[in-house]
């Protein structure tokens, strides 16, 4: 007789096999701190870290997609809600979390 997992059993599975509450989406676009970084394959995949960058997009394709972006902005197209949150108050904004807003750590 099969029946379903209530969220308590989800929850306990996903804690024992070590799967990430949360992701975390990191855009790379330029490279100021250095061409290259170091990390373990394991990181990558029990900590819910997406890595992510342009890929091999020309610079034209690039300003064009900015530019359309900034104009769907403008005229009210594009709205995101954004929570700041300053990074001396990260951790509290981790565990807080905010439903529907972006959140972006700031200096």
């Amino acid at each position: 007789m099969r029946r379903e997992a209530d969220q308590d059993e989800v929850a306990a599975a996903v804690e024992f096999v070590g799967f990430p509450r949360r992701r975390v989406r990191f855009v790379q676009i330029g490279q100021a701190a250095g061409p290259t970084i170091s990390l373990a394959a394991a990181t990558l995949r029990t900590s819910g870290l997406e890595l992510t960058g342009p890929g091999n997009v020309s610079p034209e394709v690039v300003s064009d997609a900015l530019k359309q972006t900034w104009g769907w902005i403008a005229d009210g197209t594009l709205h995101v809600d954004i929570n700041r949150v300053s990074q001396n108050d990260v951790a509290q904004a981790w565990e807080r979390g905010v439903a529907g807003a972006r959140t972006v750590i700031v200096p």
